[in-house]
């Protein structure tokens, strides 16, 4: 049996980003046959419970060390699993930690957003809208995988898509700001649309690691409006009825998108600067900025604007499901499974 590893994070100030779509790509991968090791650090029983409940295994390394002893950990983790490939998912991790890994012989996959390294590896993925060749600095046999082709959208999602009705106006709202949302931002967006006199129903989706569940049904009262739901076993079935969303700039967007769902994205770390840019300038989302600058009014106002807007709403949705296929997931298995098999063809050679 084929093995992989992962070394990624998840939790905490970290989030549940890098974590979520390493999980699925393991889930194809699992499918396929190949044995999937998450070597993680901040992980709490929850995440856990998820990794291994999805039929992988985990590895668990601690949470307060150096990059050296990080890296010296996983060498020996490679050194007694002997894997067909390692993957990579931390901005924590440098060039010179995948210059150790590589030289372990092995085939080394990088899944990354900020193209700020010199990469070794045998493959970099990075499924963001923009990304291109020219912002890489990359070795001869280096493959790039770039853009929302390759996009890690869940498989929940991926059976989910079908014909999107655009009504005239916006009723159900979805907000979801990922699985942690440190600084309560779900909050001022439910203020922000509590002042919107439309009969909308606002579907408050509260991420694992929420901590502020007390203050938001404080905040809520006893509503036939709003609905808060802790971290749904189907988000995605929550994607589909919406009308209209209320995102972080991560990975969610290209689900929301392959969904034909319309969403304006408040941008809440550094790495989704570009991808909330570049997603407004293709008409597929409205980019609010940065979450600090953005006012409940700002929120009110483009909330108010795009729930009246059919037509802008219709083409959003056309635009991001144009743009996401669904298929990225497919498209990296088959590039992983090409490079194992070239390995495994060269070593039968000698």
């Amino acid at each position: 049996m084929n093995k992989i590893i992962f070394r990624t994070d998840g939790g905490g100030n970290v989030g549940l980003g890098h974590l979520s779509r390493c999980l699925s790509l393991a889930e194809s991968l699992k499918e396929k046959g190949i044995k999937c090791v998450f070597a993680t650090k901040d992980i709490d029983s929850k995440i856990g419970g998820m990794i291994v409940s999805n039929g992988h295994l985990i590895e668990k390394l601690p949470s307060e060390i150096s990059l050296e002893e990080d890296l010296n950990l996983t060498i020996n983790l490679i050194k007694n699993i002997r894997p067909d490939l390692v993957i990579t998912d931390s901005y924590e991790i440098d060039q010179s930690y995948l210059e150790q890994l590589k030289k372990l012989n092995i085939i080394l996959m990088s899944i990354d957003d900020l193209a700020k390294l010199h990469f070794c590896s045998d493959i970099v993925l990075n499924q963001n809208i923009g990304a291109q060749n020219s912002d890489y600095s990359i070795e001869k046999y280096t493959k790039l995988l770039l853009g929302p082709e390759y996009a890690l959208l869940r498989k929940k999602a991926r059976d989910k898509q079908g014909l999107k009705e655009i009504k005239e106006i916006a009723k159900n709202i979805l907000i979801t700001l990922g699985g942690t949302d440190p600084d309560n931002q779900t909050l001022k967006i439910v203020k922000a649309l509590k002042d919107i006199k439309n009969n909308i129903v606002v579907t408050v989706i509260m991420g694992p690691h929420y901590q502020y569940e007390e203050l938001l049904r404080k905040e809520i009262g006893v509503s036939n409006q709003f609905f808060l739901v802790s971290d749904p076993q189907d988000i995605f079935g929550l994607m589909e009825k919406a009308d209209m969303a209320v995102s972080a700039g991560g990975s969610t967007c290209y689900e929301l998108a392959y969904l034909g769902v319309p969403n304006i994205i408040m941008v809440m770390a550094d790495n989704q600067k570009k991808i909330a840019e570049e997603l407004d300038s293709y008409g597929i989302s409205i980019n609010l900025n940065w979450f600090e600058d953005v006012t409940e009014e700002y929120i009110k106002k483009a909330g108010e604007n795009l729930i009246k807007d059919r037509n802008k709403r219709e083409k959003m949705s056309t635009k991001g499901r144009k743009l996401v296929d669904g298929r990225g997931v497919e498209r990296v298995v088959e590039e992983i499974t090409k490079q194992i098999n070239r390995v495994v063809i060269n070593e039968n050679r000698t």
